[in-house]
């Protein structure tokens, strides 16, 4: 007891000093996060009231009706979740007169062109109305491009020229690491039959990593859990900082912030990078060495990591030739590659599984895919001939695309500039259209979800049957703006919807999909729509035997229709 008792009061001195030091910590913290907070909070708003006074003052805004105390103001904060209904909402009350308005928007905000002057919009060279300025902005490519020159972030050459016309040779290589990721991901044969729930969002996104990364760094280097977690950190690191730039810094300083945040940007990509280095340094000493055969190396390494080798060789630029900048160059590919394959595929089965003719539409599909797919070894062309599947993917795309805006350009012209019906649009305004309402407002039948809208219909003749033939996923025209119109085309849509076609033929072959008891939820950010990853599927890896069923029949008005 008297131990006891001697301890006690040995140690009672010390007890109130150190709790009031640890007050004081806490204190002392709490005061630098609040005070943090407010100075953040503080910024975004003086941020938000500047651009607002920017936006062109003759051109009415939407969405702020609803608001009587510092509409904008409040439209733009409330467009992170209600841009599509300010995006509706102007489109009722002023593009269907004809006229432009400005859509409430936490990056800038955007004035909407009416669809009479989308052609003109596109028309327009990039030194008066930039579509890599918009891009730069977004993604902070001026300071987190892998360089050496922003010209040289923006080359995407490399996709026209060599992707799009090697979609043959690596149609078999891609197949392979389709079936090898979705069988990992989704479970392969010795998980059973039985039935099982998944979360969508997030198997896909696994799988969609796979498959973009083997076009980019090969086997077995993409089926590497820790290049999977690295590229993943990558791009959460990029988006993050670009996105905090932008939304919380002046432009005036934007260049300071980007000195200090892109470290961790860069030690991102460098831990990616790091993986797959070695390779690139190897190839390009390879190319450099004259006892090389040229044609001879390219038949052995004929993919992306080559090409852009190959490509940074021939502009006869040392800065460009150098394995550091091409590695991170190669990433940046994987990140678009990632974003359009995951989002488009996703979107496409959280619709076609919410659609009341889901077990037809699946079954339509498994058919084509059935006749189709085994026969890719022989004739690696052979998915143009999967109609269906197209279809269904440009009509994902028409019904819910990835952005409800798009076409976006910055005016950059010192003198601004005056739109055909006399709008004037003064130096740094932002422009755009309304993709989702342009895509849905072509006839009494745009509102409605039609998989097989683009399916050829038999014809009489083979020269009727050209004329009359629908549009394909990857053409693009103002009533199809998802893969943007133009000189900005995307240029990997072809491999994009190719790769589509594999992932989607694959999945409904395998496995069979209990369609969806309630409409998927989809959430708006800022007008990107992305499916919820609380969304539960209901799947079962499907036996060797089961019988395929469906196919694209005609309605008597000659729209295509799924038939069981």
């Amino acid at each position: 007891m008297m131990d006891y008792m001697q301890t006690w009061h040995t140690i009672v001195p010390y007890v109130g000093p150190f709790a009031w030091t640890s007050l004081r910590v806490v204190g002392y913290f709490l005061a630098g996060t609040v005070a943090t907070t407010g100075g953040l909070i503080v910024t975004f708003i003086a941020l938000q009231l500047q651009r607002i006074r920017s936006a062109p003052e003759q051109i009415p805004w939407a969405g702020v009706e609803r608001y009587r105390f510092l509409p904008k103001l409040r439209a733009t904060i409330a467009s992170l979740t209600k841009d599509r209904e300010h995006s509706e909402s102007g489109w009722e009350k002023y593009t269907t007169t004809n006229k432009p308005f400005t859509l409430p928007n936490l990056l800038w905000p955007l004035t909407i062109l009416p669809p009479s002057e989308a052609t003109w919009l596109i028309s327009q060279p990039e030194h008066v109305l930039s579509v890599n300025k918009t891009q730069d902005d977004v993604m902070g490519l001026a300071h987190l491009g892998p360089g050496p020159t922003l010209e040289s972030v923006h080359d995407f050459s490399v996709i026209t020229r060599d992707l799009t016309r090697q979609i043959p040779a690596c149609t078999m290589e891609m197949f392979e690491e389709v079936k090898q990721s979705f069988d990992a991901h989704f479970g392969d044969q010795a998980s059973g039959s039985d039935w099982q729930d998944v979360k969508l969002m997030k198997v896909v996104e696994s799988s969609v990593l796979d498959v973009a990364s083997r076009l980019v760094v090969g086997a077995p280097l993409c089926r590497s859990e820790q290049y999977r977690k690295a590229v993943s950190t990558y791009i959460t690191v990029n988006g993050f900082t670009a996105l905090f730039v932008q939304a919380f810094v002046p432009p005036t300083l934007s260049s300071l912030a980007f000195g200090v945040l892109k470290w961790p940007v860069f030690y991102s990509r460098w831990r990616a990078a790091r993986l797959f280095y070695p390779e690139v340094e190897r190839r390009v000493a390879a190319l450099s060495d004259a006892r090389y055969e040229k044609e001879a190396l390219r038949e052995r390494e004929n993919d992306l990591m080559q090409w852009i080798i190959e490509s940074a060789a021939a502009k006869g630029d040392p800065a460009e030739f150098d394995p550091k900048i091409l590695a991170h160059k190669l990433l940046l590919l994987n990140l678009f590659t990632i974003a359009t394959l995951y989002l488009t595929l996703s979107t496409t089965l959280l619709t076609l599984l919410s659609s009341p003719d889901a077990a037809d539409i699946l079954a339509t599909l498994r058919g084509e895919a059935a006749g189709i797919l085994p026969t890719l070894a022989q004739d690696p062309t052979a998915t143009r001939k999967m109609h269906a599947h197209d279809s269904l993917i440009r009509e994902t795309m028409r019904y819910e695309p990835m952005s409800d805006t798009g076409l976006m350009r910055e005016v950059l012209s010192p003198s601004g500039i005056t739109t055909p019906s006399g709008t004037f649009l003064p130096q740094g305004s932002h422009v755009g259209v309304s993709v989702r309402q342009m895509q849905r407002s072509g006839g009494k039948s745009a509102d409605d979800y039609q998989p097989f809208r683009f399916v050829p219909s038999t014809a009489s003749s083979e020269l009727e049957a050209e004329a009359t033939k629908p549009p394909t996923a990857v053409q693009v025209s103002e009533a199809h703006l998802s893969f943007g119109l133009g000189r900005h085309v995307c240029p990997g849509r072809f491999f994009a919807v190719n790769t589509l076609k594999l992932m989607l033929g694959y999945m409904v072959l395998t496995w069979e999909f209990e369609p969806l008891k309630e409409k998927a939820k989809f959430i708006q950010i800022a007008g990107a729509s992305i499916g919820s990853e609380k969304t539960v599927v209901r799947i079962r890896r499907r036996g060797a035997g089961e019988k395929e069923r469906g196919d694209v029949g005609e309605k008597a008005s000659g729209e295509s229709q799924v038939t069981g």
